[in-house]
Parts: C-alpha cells; sequence; structure tokens
C-alpha cells in the first residue's frame, strides 16, 4: 500500500466534491482504508483530521466567494455545505477573526490555504530510533485491561488521557490477575471497519483469561510480527514518531502495515494492534517506550 498516494486520492475526492455533502466511507473508499483507520492515519500523515480539513477548505473557498462575487452570504453558507447562516458565521469567524459580512466589506487579504504537506520535509531528527529498528514474531498472548472508543475526526486523543487517568486513580492494575512482568503496561490501538471509531486499550500481559474482574475486558491477540522501536514519550505524543514512520520508514522500508483494507472481495479485517509498553502502570512525560508496530514483510 502506498500511503501517500492513496491520502492524496481522498484529498483529491474531497476538494472535487467539497460542494457536495462529503460521507466518511466514501472518502476513505478512495485511500482502500476503513473509515477509523483512514481517519488515523489522514489525521497523523496531514495535521488534520478528516472534519477539520473538509471545513477550512469550504471556508476558503466560501472566503473567495466572499471577496470576488456578489453572491449573498447565505447563498455561500449554503452552497458550501453548512445548513444556517449563523453556523457559517460561527465556523467563519473561528477560521477568519471576523463574520463574513465584515470580511467581504474591509476587503480582507485572504491567506493561500495551508498546504497539506504529505511528504517527510526532514525536520525531525528521528534516525536513533529508526536505524536501530528490531523485528520480532511474537506469539498468541492473552491481555486484561479496559478501553475506549477513540473518534479521531473530534477530540479522539482527550479520551485517551482521560483513559490513563482512570487507570492511575482506580489502580486498574492491582486488579488484574495473573499478570505477566509486571507492572509493565501496554496501551493499544485497534481500528474497526463498523464504525468511525478505533479502540484504545490499556491493559497487562497474562497468562490466561480466568476469573477476569467485572469492568475489565480480556482479549486474545495473535501471533504478529511486529517492528519495534525505542523511544521516548514525548517523540510519541508529538505526533513526530508516526508522521516518520507513515511518511518516511514505512514507504522506504518496504513493509505494509496491517490494517482495515478494502480489497476487490470486500473489507480483510485483522485485530492486529499497534502498542506501546510501558515499563511501568504510568505513562511519564520523558520516559522511554517502546512500539510495537505489526507489519508484514
Amino acid at each position: 500500500m502506498n500511503y501517500i498516494a492513496n491520502m492524496q486520492h481522498a484529498i483529491d475526492f474531497i476538494n472535487t466534491n467539497v460542494n457536495n455533502e462529503l460521507n466518511l466511507d466514501d472518502i476513505a473508499r478512495q485511500a482502500y482504508m476503513s473509515r477509523s483507520y483512514f481517519s488515523k492515519i489522514f489525521r497523523i500523515i496531514t495535521g488534520y483530521s478528516v472534519k477539520e480539513y473538509v471545513t477550512a477548505y469550504r471556508l476558503y473557498l466560501a472566503a473567495q466567494d466572499l471577496l470576488i462575487t456578489d453572491k449573498k452570504i447565505i447563498d455561500i453558507a449554503f452552497e458550501y455545505g453548512f445548513n444556517s447562516q449563523q453556523t457559517f458565521t460561527k465556523a467563519f469567524v473561528k477560521a477568519y477573526g471576523k463574520p463574513p459580512g465584515n470580511f467581504r466589506m474591509t476587503k480582507t487579504l485572504l491567506m493561500p490555504l495551508k498546504q497539506l504537506n504529505l511528504y517527510f520535509d526532514g525536520g525531525m531528527n528521528m534516525d536513533t530510533i529508526f536505524n536501530n529498528v528490531q523485528f520480532i514474531q511474537k506469539e498468541e498472548f492473552y491481555v486484561v485491561g479496559i478501553e475506549v472508543k477513540v473518534d479521531y475526526n473530534n477530540s479522539g486523543h482527550k479520551c485517551i488521557r482521560e483513559l490513563w487517568d482512570r487507570w492511575i486513580k482506580e489502580k486498574i492494575y492491582e486488579k488484574i490477575p495473573n499478570a505477566v512482568n509486571f507492572p509493565t503496561t501496554m496501551g493499544m490501538t485497534e481500528d474497526t471497519t463498523k464504525e468511525d471509531m478505533a479502540i484504545y486499550r490499556i491493559c497487562m500481559e497474562v497468562t490466561n483469561l480466568d476469573n477476569i474482574p467485572e469492568g475489565l475486558i480480556g482479549k486474545v491477540m495473535p501471533k504478529t510480527t511486529y517492528a519495534v522501536f525505542r523511544l521516548t514519550l514525548d517523540k510519541l505524543v508529538s505526533g513526530e514518531f508516526w508522521q516518520y514512520f507513515y511518511k518516511k520508514w514505512l514507504p522506504e522500508s518496504g513493509y505494509e502495515q496491517p490494517g482495515a483494507l478494502l480489497t476487490q472481495s470486500g473489507w480483510q479485517q485483522t485485530s492486529m494492534a499497534q502498542i506501546e509498553v510501558y515499563s511501568n502502570v504510568t505513562c511519564a512525560k520523558g520516559e522511554e517506550i517502546e512500539i510495537y508496530a505489526p507489519i508484514l514483510r
């Protein structure tokens, strides 16, 4: 899979159909990905959520129309997918700092829309991390923990932080029976085809799934080949690691990452998760962690 080319196909589809009702499923199909998988990769590579980019592009075109046409503001609002002038005005003020009417009257200078940089620009020094990658095949194993659905088109990372807060505050880790290598803790991300959301799970590896306490979830993780990277948590939180991974390392490595992909025979859904491995029960700033990224040779 060529992630960059597929993202460009999706962006071209958005730009061409910006005046029409855009369905996330239709956009994701341009990249041959499920909705949740596409939403995650789009946000990593472009820095926008799909929803943010669609809105930004529509507002930019609306701003152009305000300056070079005599169209009524309400007609411009409807043309670019806003269901009322009030909704349009609120979004426009947030983007351009003034209401549409004032923007038109003052002939405000319209700056070009920020271009989506789909390619690695050399701005991240990640060589140490990616030059020391290891490859392992992990046999089937079991985990127990808590999880939350993540919407990458909205404030997805907020619910992940809240899940970590709950993990620590309620000392969930003390409730997990038969833990392996305690206090080693995992954060897992899995994508789905049926919803726009992914699943994020905080868990520990266990010897079996017997006697799982109420409120916790057990999961069988399949045998998987991983590329393993060591990095500090700040590289993960900043997004630098995954940008380098998808923009540079993965295309140049010759590997692919399994996910929910669209083929001629339909959706191919896997349960292979991206895993963050922490040496303790918290994810402290500056801590060195491991990333297990599932790959196909």
